[in-house]
């Protein structure tokens, strides 16, 4: 079934008549931002939780499990109901190579996709994520058994056992690769993707496993590397305007660490997931995690510690500032939410409605749009691609006439105007309507609606 057009913006993804660039540092600087109206809602989606399971997360990954029944209502409200769904999950934990420590032997869980429990499964079955998708027949396709709630509080159980030096990036780098055979089926070469990571600790993606090292020599305070502590994290990975990171007192403008020796730059990561898809636009990501401000370090005795950026009965969190400027180099194609909520169901709804509308559209204009005048709209086919073709739409000459029966004199046309009850959450409350008059609106896979804008940042 197709549906109408309908228009969602991505701000980190600059366009060009060549195709789409990758995410860089730079891009966040530039003045055009991108607006996607797919003319037909791929109904594909492959959804990789990453979830951390160190020690401080049984809470956490309860209240997830608990909530998740808000995000299948949110996807089941995409048009046809819920979309084909392949559901995987792997662990925060990849491991600290050749040092000894608890939790975080060789490679961890390495990114593999979890076995499922024999207990929620067909006799005889094995399987690595969950499929439900729809059978052609009005009824669905499933590779579990009971409710699709009961069979993801089942594999997001991981317990809390893991490696204290989480790496979600690579995990889900990792899992995403190819590399795996027991992850193989899980990524559809057609459908869009969704990376959901939960953690309450910052990401420590290591590019060097020696910033593991547990050698009793190096775990002190006067060593290059400073005791044995998630604090090692913040200081190789992450990089503020005060300076030296071990001082204690607050810390400004912090982001990532891009040239550290040993941590991997957050935005490999981004392009990495963005070249699995021939349209970076069908990549999404999201995040409950901790929140990124505000940062202060303390010392207890001797030791230097990166103090809770936030808190609440089910814990703590530490500022997730890599995980963020992870997800904001997705733009619009992300969201976060604080994991610091003692109930995270209003995360769950959020993301999978985010999901949801980023699947479907929104006429919605998000982001500081300078004005509806700096904005062009073209028709594209096969966006991303190297058979990408572009054609421009016109602005609509006469805005009331083309409101009511689309008399401009060239068709199609488009209009920005105010819309408030639609895009009450649009900080713009501007729309995008393309008319087409009498001829039929366009409806094929592979045809959107571009719409750039200048910005005012």
């Amino acid at each position: 079934m197709t549906k109408p057009i309908r228009t969602f913006l991505a701000a980190s993804l600059v366009l060009t008549t060549a195709g789409c660039e990758l995410y860089t540092k730079e891009d966040s600087k530039k003045s055009g931002i991108a607006a996607i109206m797919p003319t037909v809602v791929n109904r594909d989606l492959d959804v990789l939780f990453v979830v951390d399971n160190s020690g401080s997360m049984r809470e956490e990954q309860d209240a997830v499990a608990a909530g998740f029944a808000l995000f299948e209502a949110q996807l089941e409200a995409l048009e046809g109901g819920l979309p084909n769904l392949h559901i995987g999950v792997v662990s925060t934990n990849m491991g600290a190579g050749q040092y000894g420590i608890s939790g975080c032997d060789g490679d961890g869980d390495g990114g593999r996709l979890l076995a499922i429990s024999d207990a929620i499964l067909p006799e005889g079955s094995t399987a690595h994520f969950l499929v439900d998708e729809d059978d052609g027949q009005g009824g669905r396709a499933r590779n579990y058994i009971g409710t699709l709630g009961e069979a993801f509080t089942t594999v997001s159980n991981l317990g809390i056992s893991g490696c204290g030096f989480e790496q979600p990036l690579n995990a889900a780098r990792r899992a995403l690769s190819g590399s795996l055979q027991q992850n193989e089926g899980f990524l559809r070469a057609d459908a869009q993707l969704a990376v959901i990571i939960l953690s309450d600790e910052d990401d420590c993606s290591a590019e060097d496993f020696a910033v593991f090292n547990s050698d009793p020599a190096q775990d002190r305070a006067s060593s290059s590397l400073g005791f044995l502590s998630s604090f090692r994290c913040f200081e190789f990975g992450v990089v503020c305007d005060e300076g030296e990171p071990r001082n204690p007192g607050s810390r400004s403008n912090c982001r990532p660490r891009n040239e550290s020796e040993y941590m991997v730059d957050v935005h490999e990561y981004a392009n990495a997931l963005k070249s699995l898809k021939a349209n970076p636009h069908d990549v999404f990501v999201a995040g409950i995690v901790g929140d990124d401000t505000p940062v202060h370090v303390r010392f207890s005795d001797d030791e230097p510690l990166l103090e809770p950026s936030c808190s609440s009965s089910n814990g703590e969190a530490a500022p997730a500032i890599r995980l963020v400027s992870f997800l904001d180099s997705f733009g619009l194609r992300s969201a976060k939410a604080s994991i610091c909520n003692a109930d995270l169901s209003a995360a769950c709804s959020r993301i999978g409605k985010f999901l949801r509308e980023g699947m479907e559209g929104s006429p919605c204009l998000q982001g500081p749009v300078h004005s509806p005048g700096t904005c062009s709209v073209e028709i594209v086919h096969d966006l991303g691609s190297s058979q990408e073709t572009r054609r421009s739409i016109a602005r609509c000459d006469n805005a009331a006439a083309a409101a009511a029966t689309a008399a401009s004199s060239t068709l199609p046309c488009y209009l920005i105007a105010e819309d408030a009850q639609t895009c009450v959450a649009s900080e713009t409350g501007l729309a995008v309507k393309v008319e087409y008059g009498p001829a039929a609106p366009l409806a094929a896979e592979n045809v959107d609606v571009l719409v750039t804008c200048q910005l005012d940042s």
